[in-house]
């Protein structure tokens, strides 16, 4: 249920047009929150790129990480990541930060944690961080680091928590 529901709203967000990411809820320095309505229910996010991604010549297509939350469910806050590529068949994602680490799950260009457990210990680690670093191995065998600013994930996760409240 998790990965179809996550791939729904990677899928309703468009991701390429800026139309379809729904309305923006607001600016958090490095984090940018959305609403949409979707045939489920409201969905909010918060979404940003990466500020750094190695290695530099390898050829990509855009690269999110999202954190979603549903209408009536703002207690749960789902991570997730689009890579830009497709992963490696049966390969895992790690994330980084701090001393603290994290494995995903892959499907085609994406990754999501496997239990809730565990995104709630991703969550309270990227409250408390200034950097995550995400990485993973494409279909190819290419290992790919992206370096996030952690910066405003706090109050972009507070505001999709009251607007999907």
């Amino acid at each position: 249920m998790r990965l179809k529901r996550a791939t729904l709203v990677l899928l309703a967000c468009g991701l390429m047009s800026a139309s379809a990411h729904g309305a923006e809820i607001g600016q958090f320095k490095d984090w940018t929150a959305h609403a949409l309505n979707s045939n489920s229910g409201k969905v909010c996010y918060i979404v940003t790129k990466p500020e750094r991604s190695q290695p530099s010549n390898v050829n990509r297509d855009d690269i999110f990480f999202y954190v979603t939350t549903w209408a009536g469910q703002a207690n749960i806050a789902e991570p997730s990541v689009v890579t830009g590529y497709p992963y490696k068949p049966g390969s895992t994602t790690t994330i980084s930060i701090g001393s603290e680490t994290f494995s995903m799950f892959t499907k085609a260009d994406s990754a999501w944690v496997a239990d809730r457990a565990s995104e709630g210990r991703l969550i309270a680690a990227m409250r408390k961080g200034a950097k995550m670093i995400v990485k993973g191995t494409s279909s190819r065998g290419t290992v790919t680091t992206d370096t996030y600013s952690l910066s405003g994930v706090t109050a972009g996760l507070s505001s999709i928590a009251k607007s999907c409240g």
